[in-house]
């Protein structure tokens, strides 16, 4: 009942996201009123984000696929974002870093999701493109060494016409003193395969050449 002695008799929901209100006065007025509700989201329409890394200083792209139409958002802390009420946005931060979402509904239904985005050092895979099988002044093998937290799965090394003249599958450190079948490599460009394991746990690809000189 209000404060005016009128009494709202029945709240009803009826079909097609609508309430119906039946409302009694006391003059003995009936009045009905139906109003339309914003639809209610479900909790398997919110996405979740898993945690983070950024490597360097290069940021990390998100995005909630949720339709601007019924959706807002908003990052926090909002200077670590790009857009701090864009769906996709990017996110740069200089040490590990819980990240807080809000998703609101038109419906007046608001949703938090927090995530870590962890920083890694920028890692150089710079692999040397150059050697001397003959030289004595310290650059007569080709090798590299996996920075740390890589770890090296397999090398390959292939000449101009298909050959494979080099295989490893060491962990840390590759190493090609340009011999193959027992013999000096001929003179010219390599192409090279490396297949390793990064810090996040993902398979990356490095390939490049390498020239052999004499």
């Amino acid at each position: 009942m209000g404060p005016d002695g009128n009494s709202f008799d029945t709240i009803t929901i009826i079909q097609g996201g609508k309430v119906k209100i039946q409302a009694s006065s006391l003059h003995f007025c009936d009045e009905e009123y139906i109003f339309d509700l914003p639809p209610i989201p479900s909790l398997s329409d919110i996405p979740m984000i898993a945690d983070l890394q950024q490597s360097g200083n290069t940021g990390v792209t998100v995005s909630i696929d949720l339709p601007t139409s019924e959706w807002k958002v908003l990052w926090f802390p909002s200077v670590l974002a790009s857009c701090d009420t864009c769906m996709t946005t990017k996110i740069t931060v200089d040490q590990d870093t819980t990240i807080q979402v809000l998703m609101s509904h038109i419906s007046g239904c608001v949703f938090e999701q927090t995530f870590r985005v962890t920083r890694t050092p920028h890692v150089s895979l710079e692999i040397p493109n150059i050697f001397n099988p003959t030289s004595t002044s310290g650059n007569e093998k080709w090798s590299w060494t996996a920075p740390d937290g890589y770890k090296i799965m397999q090398c390959l090394i292939y000449d101009r016409w298909g050959n494979q003249v080099y295989r490893s599958t060491t962990s840390e450190t590759i190493s090609w003193n340009g011999t193959y079948n027992g013999s000096l490599a001929i003179g010219g460009v390599y192409v090279y395969f490396i297949k390793l394991i990064d810090l996040s746990g993902k398979i990356r690809i490095l390939k490049g050449d390498v020239t052999l000189v004499k």
